[in-house]
């Protein structure tokens, strides 16, 4: 076995610590989409991770993530206490929103780096399961269809990611790599239909909801630059576009994403 990769907080289990800073720009890359919350979560991974691991083997990686808001943003980042249906002519149905959003999401990840090359680079693959208390996309769903808190929210299986292409060219000071995966809706998913004044019947996201409900293409870039031999220190990013299938119970397909992470780590002790 390979060694034990803590990707939140960026704590080898190996007595190895990395100190990372990263960032992501998000653009929908077809407006007349619907907006939708991703499969992919910036930030999530480590920083090194988006590269592969040195040797060969089989490794594991335990992802963590929280999330939690107590507001509502419009375009421009105000808060707003409101939202209004108006899906045909006349006034509509306005509600008011009273978020309070709490979601906590694990992912244990098994990755496997062969002994094989592939067009001159190693080849590897990995598979990542992912468990949660609810979906963001459900919970602030339920905050802007029903006006309600979502309080009863479930937990256990989420939507699974695989990546059966991995590949990674490496440099002395370099690393490169390319890899294609998906997202199954493997995760619980349900749409409920509510009754409103004045607007009618409306499909909404179930509250208790864990997958997002729709498959994901995921094509993905990185590249790493170790400035000293020990590659104790690293400069990475990656590119991230994702390509989503309709959303079951809904007439639409959500937009396609681009995000782009960035980060600079360091190894403790420093040449190690």
């Amino acid at each position: 076995m390979g060694e034990d990769r803590i990707g939140v907080g960026l704590r080898r289990a190996a007595g190895i610590a990395s100190i990372a800073a990263s960032t992501s720009i998000l653009f929908i890359c077809e407006p007349a989409q619907a907006g939708e919350i991703g499969h992919f979560a910036a930030g999530l991974v480590s920083i090194r991770d988006y590269v592969m691991p040195p040797e060969p083997g089989v490794y594991t990686s335990l992802y963590n993530y929280y999330y939690t808001t107590d507001r509502l943003n419009d375009s421009h980042g105000h808060k707003i206490d409101s939202v209004t249906l108006s899906p045909g002519p006349g006034p509509g149905l306005t509600i008011d929103t009273d978020v309070d959003v709490d979601v906590f999401v694990t992912v244990p990840s098994l990755l496997w780096v062969s002994p094989w090359k592939v067009l001159g680079a190693r080849y590897g693959a990995y598979i990542a399961p992912s468990f949660a208390n609810s979906s963001v996309g459900a919970s602030l769903a339920t905050e802007t269809d029903r006006g309600v808190n979502p309080d009863t929210s479930s937990a256990g299986l989420g939507d699974l990611y695989v990546q059966p292409v991995w590949l990674d060219w490496g440099l002395p000071n370099w690393d490169f790599a390319l890899g294609y995966g998906f997202y199954a809706p493997t995760g619980r998913y349900d749409v409920d239909t509510v009754n409103f004044p004045v607007i009618g019947d409306r499909k909404v996201e179930d509250s208790e909801n864990i997958g997002l409900g729709y498959w994901t293409h995921q094509f993905q870039g990185a590249i790493a630059w170790y400035p000293w031999e020990h590659r104790g220190t690293a400069v990475t990013a990656a590119v991230t576009y994702e390509i989503n299938s309709d959303k079951d119970g809904f007439d639409y397909t959500p937009g396609q994403r681009l995000s782009l992470n960035w980060g600079i780590s360091q190894y403790l002790p420093p040449d190690r």
